[in-house]
């Protein structure tokens, strides 16, 4: 039975993992370097990525016009509907859910500080424990 357990939830959490919208971005300099990596912010000057689990930052300029205009577009759509859910971060942030996000704490060191969320979460992972 907990290996039955133990499928599903590693099913479920591989499915979650497959929903990251990957792409291609390719080099100002050299259209011949490309590289996959999920879009996660910018700033207009800057493009945060997400590249093998690991967070890069470099500058927009870096990246092909069709890349910026494509990082532009997405900078536009701002407080426009997200997600699944069709909500916006504040829409998002007045659900019961999003009230509850809003009293997460962090652990700094040896106390709890608050940890406030900066977008509107794309994944929710479910974590369930039980004692028998």
């Amino acid at each position: 039975m907990a290996m039955k357990r133990i499928i599903i939830t590693a099913s479920c959490l591989l499915a979650t993992l497959g929903l990251a919208e990957v792409r291609t971005w390719t080099s100002a300099t050299d259209p011949s370097k490309t590289f996959e990596a999920e879009f996660k912010k910018s700033d207009g000057k800057t493009v945060t990525v997400l590249r093998n689990r690991h967070t890069q930052k470099f500058k927009l300029s870096l990246l092909s016009k069709e890349d910026q205009e494509w990082v532009k577009a997405e900078m536009a759509k701002g407080d426009e509907k997200v997600g699944t859910s069709g909500l916006s971060p504040s829409e998002f942030a007045e659900t019961d859910f999003g009230k509850a996000l809003k009293k997460v704490q962090k652990i700094d060191g040896k106390k709890y500080k608050k940890a406030g969320l900066e977008e509107v979460p794309k994944f929710f992972i479910l974590y369930y424990s039980a004692s028998w």
